[in-house]
């Protein structure tokens, strides 16, 4: 997933039966999947699902929602991007939701970037690309 959770998924299926490449979204409640992946954002301060006050649009999770997403999809983990995390790695929700950011001084951030390999067995393995 690019930012977070949709509010609204069911199944791996649906986010599946994407077509691809999505250039111009044809329908306003795959533009609302859209919207709602590409700007959620985690916090540890919120149960369940709230609007996202900073971004003014989307919403914000805790880590009850990953829990139950993942107990719905049936997966271990879900690795996210578009946030940006000093470290270019980091864990929420007992390590069952990875955020990976891979641009090194973002904006003039002293950040560091990383990028995630994942094996077939789940395990994976994470490649920092510092600020210096």
């Amino acid at each position: 997933m690019l930012g977070g959770i949709y509010k609204k998924i069911i199944s791996l299926d649906q986010l599946n039966k994407l077509r691809r490449p999505l250039t111009d979204p044809p329908l306003r409640s795959l533009e609302t999947l859209l919207e709602s992946d590409l700007w959620a954002d985690l916090s540890s301060r919120i149960t369940g699902v709230r609007p996202n006050v900073q971004r003014k649009v989307s919403v914000m999770f805790g880590a009850d929602v990953v829990e139950s997403v993942r107990n719905l999809l049936g997966i271990d983990y879900i690795v996210r991007a578009h946030q940006l995390v000093m470290d270019g790695v980091e864990y929420f929700a007992d390590r069952h939701l990875i955020t990976v950011f891979s641009a090194p001084r973002y904006t003039g951030k002293n950040n560091t970037g990383a990028t995630m390999l994942i094996a077939p067995d789940l395990s994976h393995t994470i490649t920092y690309f510092g600020p210096a």
